[in-house]
Parts: structure tokens; C-alpha cells; sequence
């Protein structure tokens, strides 16, 4: 493990922060700004709701200034079903008075949402940065990315998230819109909707794929895993993250679960005649490392 990528999330007590998981892993670390924490932070402010977009937007431009990427639990929030345009101002304005009502309560308005994506999304264009989207199962709003992910609790309500909703491919239309704009698109987990995001990164150029904990839950059937998304993900658009969250050992198992997974998948290909040594070791390269260090400029 050379780099950590860690979604702050939620402060929870008891887990590590940046600083802290590169000092006892010996090893480079970043922070990935949760999307949804922010929002909370400005609705928890007091303010009117005529300053909550501009009062929400400087305070994603603050956090992204030092982070490696911009992450979105929205699947477990909404559904990653919405509209995929842009609200307009009175919309988000007459939303945020119903949400400033009640401030505490955890964001689970459409039009919010798709507010805050979007004012993400022009931060993300300004700064260079990638945009996470969990999907699939529910594991506690989980999160990955980059060498190494490191996820804390912060899903939605019960049920939302752990079907249908976070499918990958209801993201199609916002994905489409974002294309002419530049901003990289991670799916994270996916699973067991991992080949939609294969598809999605397969047909749109700055979709990729991270499969993070998917992997490690599937253990000795994450060769499987791995070979379906082989299948449909162009090599340079795959990424490895261990999605983890809680015991550091999690960090290790979905390494390991990884490595022997891949080998296996290599392996048969190999075997097959289909590659080479050298396709193999620099496809696990990419795979391992190096799409990661190009799409978060590690």
C-alpha cells in the first residue's frame, strides 16, 4: 500500500484521519470530501435560505482545495434515479427553506441533492478533481477509491441504497451531461451492479470503475467478480480501493483478497493464450496503481 485515499465522512470517534492512516501506514495520504457531510455543515450553520447555495458552494471550493476527490452517497440519500439537470435557483431556494426548518435532519431532498451535485461538479471542474459515486449494496455508506479506500458510516435511511435505487446505470443521464465538461467519474463498490458500471465505463470516456469492498466481501469469488469486470472495463479505466471501514485489518483483507483474485483472472488469460506475461503484469499494474495515480494525479 503506497497511498491512502480516505473518505472522511461523518466525525466518528475512534477513526483515523488523513494525517493519521499515512503516519502508521507508512504511506502518502489524502482526503476525499464527502459531498453530504459538507451540506450538513451549512444547514447546521443558521443562515437564511437565500444564502444557502452561495454559502454551500464557497464551502465546497474551501474543503477541495487540499482533497483528491469529491464523493457523493447520494444512492443512499435519494436513489440515484433523479433529474439529471441542473434546479434552478428559485427551486433550490424554496427547498432549502424546507430543509433550514429542520436542519439536522439528513439530506433526502431531490432538488437539494441534485443542487449540491452540480455545484460539486463545477468545483470539480474548477480544481481538477474526480467525482466518487457509491453504488450497489449498502455497507454503511462506504467508500473507496484511488491505492487505497477508507470509508466511515454514513448511508441513508433503511432501504434506501440497498436495491434498485443504486444502480449505476439510473446515473446514465448525469453521466452523459457531465461528458463535454471534463469532470471524472468514479463508480465505487458497484456490486451486484458491477457490470452496469462496466457498461457505463466501457461506452462514456471519463467513467471509470472501482470496485472496492465488492472484492473483499466475495472473497474467494472475487476472481469472479474481477472477471466480469474484465470483460467490459477497458484496462485503464479500472481501479483497485479497498472501500473499507472500522478495523485496519479490513485494509489488509481486501488487499490480499484482491491480489489473489487478479492473479487468478491473469492467470487463465494467460493460460489461454488470449496474453502475454508482460500484458499480464501491465494490466495488474493499472489496475493496482497506475490508473489511480493518472485519475487522482497521486
Amino acid at each position: 500500500m503506497s497511498a491512502f485515499l480516505v473518505d472522511t465522512g461523518p466525525d466518528v470517534p475512534g477513526l483515523l484521519s488523513p494525517a493519521e492512516m499515512g503516519r502508521l501506514g507508512s504511506a502518502a495520504a489524502d482526503e476525499i470530501v464527502r459531498l453530504e457531510q459538507v451540506e450538513q455543515d451549512v444547514a447546521e450553520a443558521g443562515l437564511p435560505a437565500a444564502d444557502y447555495a452561495g454559502t454551500l458552494r464557497d464551502e465546497l471550493a474551501a474543503r477541495a482545495a487540499c482533497a483528491a476527490a469529491l464523493k457523493s452517497v447520494a444512492a443512499h440519500r435519494c436513489g440515484l434515479g433523479f433529474d439529471p439537470s441542473r434546479p434552478s435557483r428559485g427551486s433550490v431556494i424554496a427547498a432549502a427553506g424546507r430543509r433550514l426548518a429542520d436542519p439536522k435532519s439528513r439530506l433526502d431532498d431531490p432538488v437539494l441533492v441534485r443542487h449540491l451535485l452540480w455545484a460539486a461538479v463545477d468545483v470539480a471542474r474548477e480544481r481538477g478533481l474526480p467525482l466518487q459515486f457509491h453504488c450497489g449494496l449498502s455497507g454503511g455508506g462506504l467508500s473507496g477509491g484511488g491505492l487505497s479506500g477508507w470509508g466511515l458510516p454514513g448511508g441513508g435511511p433503511s432501504g434506501v441504497g440497498v436495491g434498485h435505487l443504486a444502480d449505476p446505470a439510473l446515473l446514465t443521464g448525469f453521466v452523459r451531461a457531465l461528458a463535454p465538461l471534463g469532470v471524472p467519474v468514479v463508480l465505487l463498490h458497484c456490486y451486484p451492479y458491477h457490470r452496469q458500471a462496466a457498461y457505463l465505463a466501457a461506452v462514456f470516456p471519463h467513467v471509470y470503475v472501482d470496485a472496492g469492498p465488492a472484492v473483499a466481501h466475495t472473497a474467494a469469488g472475487s476472481a469472479h467478480v474481477l472477471r466480469e469486470l474484465l470483460e467490459l472495463v477497458p484496462f485503464h479505466k479500472q481501479m483497485y480501493g479497498s472501500g473499507c471501514h472500522g478495523a485496519a485489518e479490513l485494509c489488509f483483507l481486501a488487499a490480499l483478497c484482491h491480489r489473489r483474485g487478479l492473479a487468478r483472472v491473469l492467470a487463465d488469460r494467460i493460460a489461454e493464450g488470449e496474453w502475454s506475461p508482460a500484458d499480464a503484469a501491465r494490466i495488474a499494474h493499472m489496475i493496482g496503481s497506475g490508473n489511480a495515480r493518472r485519475v487522482y494525479r497521486l
